[in-house]
């Protein structure tokens, strides 16, 4: 391809994602992780290691990214959505390099399409969240081994890719084990390189990243930060989470929920229609694209495996598929339209271009209201709490969030304990007993923030996870009655002042 085609195409691809997500700008919170996150980044922007002054429970480069995007866009949720714009737009792009060199420009066009349109129809997909953020190292993974002949070079490039994703998203360690067994092993491509070489340079690629994120941490003598993100919390998170199987059965049940039909329908019908023609003409296949299709296999069933150990089987952890998905469902869509079928699949691929088009444009409905009105385009309920604890709360007296960190960080507050910096911390049990000992409960820890006696607090409607804590949902009305009233309601959130 010529350079001035793939240009052409590069900005097509990026005006594409932005049309697509441009409407989601606005909305204040598209996944409640965003304000956590924010609040982690805006941690690091004030000077702080991660995990010394705020807690979450995710790998750190995730927020430095966010701390990245903080710095160089600004502190705003315009600035959130760029990031993951950009993440978006980056994963596409490497999708469609990827499915380039499977079958060709068209086929890498349809894979950037696709991904683009299902990871912003995804649960939470049109946020920025992790899922978005960690797909394109994982991509950029994949890109680099997709030769003819595999150097030194891009092993070492291959594990820092894969090591980049594994610190965004801790689950993708099972790729790092799985797609590194296959690719020293050399069954599935043409190493250049001996098999000590290719360990070396693997390792040395993945080891880098890891070591600079530890750095900053060895440096402040607080190592043990690093650690118990890494490896104590983790592991207990895994070990209070769903097995395998049952999170698969989850995942079946709510494959075909009515707003994940868009997404899913357009796989199962390639895989339906497009999987026994490919089986059929195997031997038409070269050999090299049979390696890069056994390759983007292994990726994508060490992924799905990851996905299913992850423990709650959330929606949006699907997204990690997705790379995999676009590029499988537009090798297969491609070999159609090359046959009889053509005439059936344009028409089919134009009606679901229109109605995910139209399920996009029901974003942009609000926007456009606000504007013909003269009104502020961002909206949302954590913006009015922010705005209204600005006018009541000029002092920055102390504010328990028991959601709505959007808001908090906005306001340039910071949570009232270092596990508030996301709320549900404290609903998990497991989690507290490795931050703050084997007696912490959610009832210890739900006492001492209110004996910190915060002068608001804002509390959803119904508070999820303090279901499985009876106890500590008691103490919490019990709390609100006696040193509370309601002042404001804004949405699903209510704000209590105290006496």
């Amino acid at each position: 391809m010529q350079g001035s085609t793939r240009v052409k195409l590069l900005l097509i691809v990026a005006a594409i994602t932005l049309l697509v997500r441009l409407p989601f700008f606005f909305h204040d919170v598209i996944d409640p992780d965003e304000g956590s996150f924010a609040l982690m980044g805006q941690d690091i922007v004030d000077g702080n290691l991660p995990y010394d002054k705020l807690w979450d429970l995710k790998p750190p480069l995730l927020f430095y990214f966010f701390a990245a995007t903080i710095a160089v866009f600004g502190k705003s949720i315009l600035a959130i959505r760029l990031g993951g714009l950009l993440c978006a737009f980056g994963a596409a792009w490497l999708i469609f390099l990827c499915a380039e060199r499977l079958r060709g420009a068209r086929a890498g066009f349809i894979a950037a399409l696709f991904y683009i349109i299902f990871s912003t129809l995804s649960e939470s997909g049109a946020g920025t969240v992790s899922e978005i953020v960690a797909v394109v190292p994982l991509t950029a993974a994949m890109l680099v081994m997709l030769k003819t002949e595999v150097r030194a070079r891009d092993f070492f490039f291959a594990g820092f890719f894969i090591s980049l994703a594994c610190l965004i998203r801790l689950n993708l360690g099972y790729v790092a084990i799985a797609g590194g067994l296959l690719l020293l092993s050399g069954r599935f491509v043409r190493p250049h390189a001996g098999f000590s070489a290719r360990i070396c340079s693997y390792v040395a690629g993945g080891v880098i990243p890891l070591a600079l994120c530890f750095l900053p941490f060895a440096v402040a003598g607080k190592e043990h930060l690093f650690f118990i993100a890494m490896i104590y919390a983790p592991l207990s998170y895994a070990n209070s989470q769903m097995s395998l199987i049952t999170a698969m059965n989850r995942y079946v049940e709510t494959a075909f929920e009515p707003g994940s039909l868009l997404v899913n329908l357009p796989i199962l019908a390639c895989l339906t229609f497009g999987a026994p023609r490919f089986f059929c003409g195997m031997k038409k296949i070269s050999g090299s694209t049979k390696s890069y299709l056994a390759m983007l296999a292994v990726f994508a069933g060490a992924t799905a495996v990851s996905i299913l150990k992850s423990g709650p089987a959330f929606g949006h952890y699907l997204i990690q598929l997705l790379p995999f998905t676009a590029i499988f469902c537009a090798f297969l869509l491609d070999g159609l339209l090359d046959t009889r079928w053509k005439s059936l699949i344009l028409p089919l691929s134009f009606l679901y271009l229109i109605l995910s088009f139209y399920q996009i444009g029901s974003a942009y409905k609000p926007v456009l209201s606000r504007a013909m009105a003269g009104q502020r385009l961002v909206y949302g309920s954590t913006l009015e709490i922010a705005e209204y604890l600005k006018t009541v709360n000029p002092g920055n007296k102390p504010v328990y969030f028991m959601d709505a960190q959007m808001a908090e960080w906005l306001l340039g507050l910071k949570p009232i304990t270092r596990e508030a910096a996301t709320p549900s911390n404290i609903g998990r049990e497991y989690e507290m007993k490795v931050l703050d000992g084997p007696s912490t409960t959610t009832y210890s820890e739900l006492s001492a923030i209110l004996d910190k006696k915060p002068e608001f607090i804002v509390k959803p409607t119904a508070v999820w996870y303090l279901r499985a804590h009876p106890k500590a949902s008691t103490l919490l009305s019990e709390e609100l009655f006696k040193n509370y009233q309601p002042v404001r309601e804004i949405g699903e959130f209510v704000i209590y002042k105290r006496f």
